[in-house]
């Protein structure tokens, strides 16, 4: 097996191995041991699944317990699952490791992640619902990209910024929770999610990034809180039902084409005209 799809480079893995041992929940020897003899590869003190055996016809997968970490790519295109748990005691979900998992409906994240790295579970096209425990402090870039049928998701209190590409072609989220605790909400991190029709963000957020809410074409209705003081270029470019909006009274700037194609947008050109950079 190619070290890359161990998803940790060595001095990473050597170095987290080293912390992770002795934490966390005992371990499950027993089933640790059916799974390798099964081509599953765990790190040599068992904290970290490094690697799924993307040949197995398995349609659903319990990690073992005491397993802390989820290793970078450790699941990518394993297209057989369609339902995985993981066990509590796990700390952290690397860079891409559910990439591509196209049967993939359910996943249960344990309280206690922390950290899901970027792009976790880009392109899992059948996966619908998710919930991020609590715990959760860091959502990497595009950790949702291309989950289309994603409907609902539960941001977690304590998330300070939704990342780039975080929702990117969601095309079936309906609804999206922001909470209070976020500051920014980072550059397309819900562009072409079209079926969003009204969004509240709240309080506290005070930059809207680059073509964040771009193309969310049934969006018709937005409220901006007085504490943003700047939207970036294109943030809701291509809205095409946007004509309700909240606008910050701290807004500071208002970058080219945010609201391009816009109802509101003749509004805007009126009473923001000094902010808002437009093209005819």
């Amino acid at each position: 097996m190619k070290l890359e799809k161990c998803g940790l480079g060595m001095l990473h893995m050597i170095l987290l191995a080293a912390m992770l041992t002795g934490c966390g929940k005992k371990i499950d020897n027993e089933r640790v041991a059916i799974d390798e003899s099964r081509g599953i590869r765990f790190s040599e003190n068992k904290r970290i699944l490094e690697a799924y055996n993307e040949k197995l016809s398995d349609k659903e997968y319990n990690v073992p317990s005491g397993v802390t970490v989820i290793a970078d790519r450790a699941f990518e295109k394993c297209s057989s699952l369609t339902n995985l748990t993981l066990p509590d005691g796990m700390t952290s979900i690397g860079e891409r490791a559910f990439l591509k998992c196209s049967r993939l409906t359910t996943i249960t994240i344990p309280a206690g992640v922390k950290s899901i790295g970027d792009y976790a579970f880009e392109d899992c096209g059948n996966l619908s619902t998710v919930a991020l425990p609590d715990s959760t402090r860091v959502i990497g870039k595009g950790i949702f990209k291309d989950c289309k049928k994603l409907t609902s998701a539960t941001i977690p209190a304590g998330i300070k910024s939704i990342g780039y590409q975080a929702f990117f072609n969601c095309e079936s989220l309906t609804s999206v929770t922001i909470p209070d605790s976020v500051k920014i909400i980072e550059d397309s991190a819900f562009e072409e999610c079209e079926n969003i029709t009204s969004l509240a963000i709240p309080d506290g957020v005070t930059a809207i990034g680059a073509n964040a809410f771009k193309k969310c074409k049934k969006l018709a209705s937005v409220t901006i809180p007085d504490s943003v003081t700047s939207i970036g270029p294109g943030a809701f470019d291509g809205c095409g039902n946007l004509n309700r909006v909240r606008m910050s009274k701290g807004v500071k700037s208002i970058g080219a084409r945010a609201f391009h194609g816009c109802p509101y947008e003749k509004q805007l050109k009126t009473t923001h005209r000094e902010l808002y950079n437009y093209d005819d």
